[in-house]
């Protein structure tokens, strides 16, 4: 898991280009881009995206050894759903 500091959101940026949404041809809208950024010789980063209706509460946790398998915990509302994810990539439901 990244620290909180390493994740921030962009928003219509021109340079490094990002932030915006497209839906047609020579057509954009603001939008905003989570960044996430770390430091090492390796990194492995899942990125989870969640269909919500807004006001949904969304809480991701992941837990395991450091080698994985991991196990991805992800509520949504009051719904639960467990998946495992290997640190090749792979993902199951659990």
């Amino acid at each position: 898991m990244l620290p909180a500091h390493s994740i921030t959101v962009a928003r219509a940026q021109a340079n490094p280009y990002q932030g915006w949404v497209s839906h047609q041809l020579e057509q954009r809208t603001p939008d905003d881009v989570v960044e996430m950024t770390a430091n090492g010789q390796t990194a492995a980063m899942l990125t989870v995206i969640v269909p919500a209706a807004p006001g949904t509460r969304v809480i991701a946790t992941a837990s395991g050894p450091k080698a994985g398998p991991y196990l991805l915990t992800v509520r949504i509302g009051p719904a639960v759903i467990r998946l495992t994810v290997t640190s090749a990539g792979r993902i199951t439901e659990s």
